[in-house]
């Protein structure tokens, strides 16, 4: 029996092991596909906005001036000032981060939109535990009262 027992452990500790260890790999290789996506994008850009910051179009300054917000030169140095494989890095930790994408922003939005939701939910549950509270006090009470007219009983 003893035996049955620690037999079970170890393998409950194997399975632990092998689904964590699986997940990490699983992940693992899923954030590196996603770094060489997001390393491809970068550098078409990267190359893109090289060939566009040396054209006539941010190189002359009256046509620069004359285009005003109307022209790429600013966005093609914002992007020529990270290489892309730093960009790429940028991005899978933004992948990680739990806020990254603007996750918690869209979560702060569902939860006010639907705060009422909330509310009544909290109120529900918490009804729910007044009344098992209510009901567990009622059989301690029972309980209580049972033992206390109970006559005494021989322990060996």
């Amino acid at each position: 029996m003893v035996y049955k027992q620690d037999s079970t452990k170890v393998y409950m500790r194997s399975w632990l092991l092998t689904s964590v260890s699986s997940l990490i790999l699983f992940s693992t290789i899923s954030y590196i596909g996603h770094f060489h996506n997001y390393w491809s994008k970068h550098s078409k850009a990267y190359e893109r906005a090289s060939v566009f910051i040396k054209t006539e179009t941010c190189t002359n300054p009256r046509v620069r001036a004359t285009l005003g917000e109307f022209n790429l030169c600013d966005e093609s140095e914002t992007i020529l000032s990270k290489e892309p494989f730093i960009a790429a890095l940028y991005d899978v930790a933004e992948d990680l981060n739990i806020c990254g994408h603007n996750r918690c922003t869209i979560l702060y939005m569902d939860v006010t939109k639907n705060l009422y939701k909330w509310i009544i939910g909290l109120f529900v549950i918490a009804l729910v535990g007044i009344w098992v509270g209510v009901i567990d006090m009622k059989q301690m009470w029972e309980k209580k009262v049972m033992d206390h007219y109970s006559l005494p009983t021989k322990i060996d």
